[in-house]
């Protein structure tokens, strides 16, 4: 998959002598996890779908309109990031995580284009396959 998606970003995978051994380059992990969703879906605390039946219409700077259904595709990709904290993620907004000094705004733009870039990829991927792929987390590192 690293291979598959080296054109759109660069990644830490350098081989994979065994398959069940993979090389990699050592990083600095970002502190935000890369949350990007398709579908408005989920059964958790933490899941789109909860918070959307909940009330909420503004999900990590993401305004929500009124009338979506669980399952339904979203009018675009979202992105809804978390903080890597001690106790558990927090969801963010983009100008928290700037405002915050999780990230610049240089490396926020960078990374969350990128994510979108890989979902989308992934997305076509999966509907290739008759697959859909409705959301996922990315992580980003920097090289050390």
């Amino acid at each position: 998959w690293f291979k598959e998606t080296a054109h759109i970003v660069k990644n830490h995978f350098i081989a994979s002598p065994d398959a069940n051994v993979v090389i990699a380059r050592k990083a600095k992990v970002s502190p935000i996890e890369f949350v990007v969703r398709g579908y408005i879906t989920g059964s958790t605390s933490t899941s789109l779908w909860t918070h959307y039946k909940n009330g909420s219409r503004d999900y990590c700077g993401n305004i929500l309109p009124e009338g979506l259904k669980k399952n339904q595709k979203l009018p675009q990709n979202i992105l809804t990031p978390t903080t890597k904290e001690q106790d558990h993620d927090r969801p963010i907004s983009a100008e928290d995580i700037v405002k915050e000094g999780w990230l610049t705004q240089e490396q926020w733009d960078f990374a969350s284009q990128k994510a979108l870039e890989l979902f989308e990829f992934g997305q076509q991927k999966a509907l290739e396959h008759g697959l859909i792929l409705a959301d996922t987390k990315y992580e980003f590192g920097v090289d050390e």
